[in-house]
């Protein structure tokens, strides 16, 4: 391989490197937002399975309001156990309620 193309190489690593990082920094501070918040009940709506992952769809209420969120996750055996109409928990942020996540997932 010529030099120049090792130093094309090296920069994709790089810059793929420094998204790769900035992606789970954001999926991580999400995430703990969540955990240092409060449990409210919730209820799962629907259940989309997809390949090894699911559309895991629920509704729960926060100040006086209610949300539907979802999130793309796994189909752990904690997902798979999961079905529509079920009760569960709730962890969100206060300031931030759309950012919730089902709290049984977790455990």
């Amino acid at each position: 391989m010529d030099p120049a193309s090792a130093v094309i190489f090296v920069g994709l690593a790089a810059v793929s490197s420094v998204l790769v990082a900035l992606v789970l920094t954001i999926r991580l501070r999400a995430a703990r937002s969540a955990f240092r918040g409060i449990v409210v009940p919730g209820r799962i709506t629907k259940i989309t399975k997809f390949k090894d992952r699911a559309y895991l769809h629920f509704r729960f209420a926060h100040d006086s309001r209610e949300f539907d969120a979802w999130r793309f996750v796994h189909q752990t055996a904690e997902v798979k156990a999961l079905q529509e109409g079920q009760e569960v928990r709730v962890a969100l942020d206060p300031k931030r309620p759309q950012g919730a996540w089902v709290a049984e997932l977790f455990k």
